[in-house]
């Protein structure tokens, strides 16, 4: 193929793209990166070598100041360039990305910009492409961990932003480059404790992320000196709790800070998930280690005991059955009673859920009050709470027969709370647990779809019927309980229409029917509409009928 010079098409190309990169809509900045990769690649086949170097070298700087803005959609559409671009960047223009990120984590302090460079960070050292020096992403790797160490060490770094990029970064590397991080695990074990004790909730959150990142990489490559590691870890959570080592049972000397035992709570999390069967005989410990704070006033350190239970449950099931079920189910339960915050609510649903999960049927002589509380969860009112949905769906899995007797009264009561993300997830799952609902979920849910997508006087059963019909089961359709509902078109969000569109591409309504003529009347005008994501999903959902996988 002959090469030409570069043409002032595709310069303007370039540009309306960069143009689009700095879009308030993610997904377009996401199209525009995508893009962005397919033109300079094209170019990179079709200029010359001197041409496109030269191409690039124009190109660099003014991503270079989209990461410089001080506007965040601006610098997240420069960090989405910059990872577009890797896999056909020259080993110059490595070390060019590399020193943007690198002077761009000095300066930005926004938590969502710090994610979105540590990650790109991550994929330049491990990027293998176009020849670039192992003594290269050596050296930077090594720089990047380096100053990540001082950041958190330093006293001088705890009140500004440095202490989380440098949490994010560590994580980032963990995780891209374990072989060139490994050497620095037992620098990292030293250093991590300021941050994961920080008086910032999301420095701390970020500092456990980057120790799971971490343990991660000890159990992959099953290192002889994981076991001091992980012991080394957990004399530091005692330590953080100030419990008195070597006592016969749980003695804490004197309080230490709920930010302390915050972080404590974190890192027993991720011992639990990621150190395989080294907390067994410090699981009796642990559990009465955590139940000593499942009462506590700060919220944080009350929400991490809920979270905490069914990963204790799902560690040791028989252990924790036999020793620990009734006073974690007694606690789950009354958070959920005597607390009117909704999120206190659904964190204390959201564990009863979980811990049906771990724990099976052992739940069934409860259910019955269980049940009662989802039923109360789930009524429109001020005190209405999402997680049952999700928590409904976890007893249903876990205690299917059970559960069976209760199922179309709860069914009936989560599909009148109207369609969310969450009512979707948890059908998903009770359909894939009981099969014999399954085509009732479908017509109602299909009814749920067609009150957000079309006019309210065709509802969505008639439509499937006409494509071969439901059988409804034992199950009542009450459709008299929708008509209240406002179901005009002008008054959904495009947020509604999107959902919408996409559990219609996504939920399993295959079966004795056909919803192309729903589809075909009610999908069709989305085709053309202003959103480019609605009618993207429009698309995919015209597609998915006429080709089904």
């Amino acid at each position: 193929m002959l090469k030409h010079q570069l043409k002032e098409r595709d310069v303007d190309g370039i540009t309306v793209i960069l143009n689009r990169l700095q879009s308030r809509d993610a997904h377009v900045r996401e199209l525009a990166a995508e893009d962005l990769h397919t033109s300079v690649a094209t170019l990179a086949r079709e200029l010359t070598s001197e041409t496109f170097a030269r191409f690039l070298s124009d190109l660099t700087p003014r991503l270079q100041s989209l990461l410089q803005s001080s506007n965040l959609v601006d610098q997240l559409g420069g960090i989405s360039a910059v990872d577009a671009l890797i896999p056909v960047a020259s080993e110059a223009q490595i070390i060019r990305f590399a020193n943007y990120l690198r002077s761009f984590f000095v300066t930005c302090e926004s938590k969502a910009g710090l994610r979105a460079a540590s990650w790109t960070l991550g994929r330049l050292a491990s990027s293998t492409e176009n020849g670039i020096s192992g003594t290269l992403v050596a050296a930077f790797v090594d720089f990047e961990v380096k100053r990540a160490f001082e950041w958190l060490t330093n006293p001088c770094f705890q009140a500004n932003h440095r202490r989380l990029a440098a949490c994010m970064v560590l994580q980032a590397l963990a995780s891209a480059v374990p072989t060139l991080f490994h050497v620095n695990l037992t620098t990292f074990f030293v250093a991590i404790w300021p941050a994961i004790r920080d008086p910032r909730v999301d420095v701390r959150d970020a500092a456990t992320d980057a120790l799971a990142a971490c343990l991660q990489l000890i159990a992959m490559r099953q290192t002889r000196h994981r076991v001091q590691w992980y012991c080394k870890i957990y004399d530091q959570v005692q330590d953080g709790l100030h419990v008195v080592k070597g006592a016969p049972s749980v003695v804490v000397a004197k309080s230490p800070s709920w930010e302390s035992i915050h972080g404590s709570l974190l890192v027993i999390g991720q011992l639990v998930q990621n150190t395989g069967s080294f907390m067994v005989p410090r699981f009796r410990e642990v559990c009465d280690i955590v139940l000593c704070y499942k009462d506590a006033k700060d919220k944080l350190v009350a929400r991490s005991v809920c979270l905490l239970l069914p990963q204790l449950a799902a560690y040791c099931p028989d252990a924790f059955v036999r020793h620990y079920l009734s006073i974690c189910v007694a606690h789950l339960m009354k958070r959920v009673t005597t607390f009117l915050s909704v999120s206190e609510r659904g964190i204390a649903f959201l564990a009863l859920g979980e811990l049906a999960l771990a724990v099976g049927d052992q739940l069934v002589p409860q259910l019955p009050s269980i049940i009662e509380l989802l039923q109360d969860g789930m009524k429109k009112s001020k005190y209405y709470c999402i997680e049952t949905l999700v928590c409904a769906a976890h007893f249903t899995k876990a205690c299917t027969v059970a559960m069976e007797p209760y199922l179309p009264s709860l069914l009936e009561q989560m599909l009148a709370g109207g369609l969310n993300d969450a009512l979707v997830e948890a059908l998903t799952e009770i359909i894939q647990t009981v099969p014999a609902v399954k085509t009732w979920v479908q017509e109602r849910l299909l009814h749920e779809i067609s009150l957000v997508l079309r006019r309210p006087a065709a509802p969505a059963a008639d439509d499937v019927r006409r494509g071969g019909g439901f059988s409804t089961f034992s199950l009542p359709f009450r459709s008299e309980k929708l008509d209240d509902k406002d179901t005009t078109g002008a008054h959904m969000s495009d947020a509604m229409l999107l959902l919408s569109l996409k559990t219609l591409g996504q939920f399993d309504f295959c079966g004795p029917f056909s919803i192309l003529p729903f589809v075909q009347d009610n999908v069709a005008v989305f085709l053309t509409y202003p959103d480019v994501a609605i009618r993207k999903q429009g698309i995919d959902d015209a597609i998915g009928v006429v080709q089904p996988p």
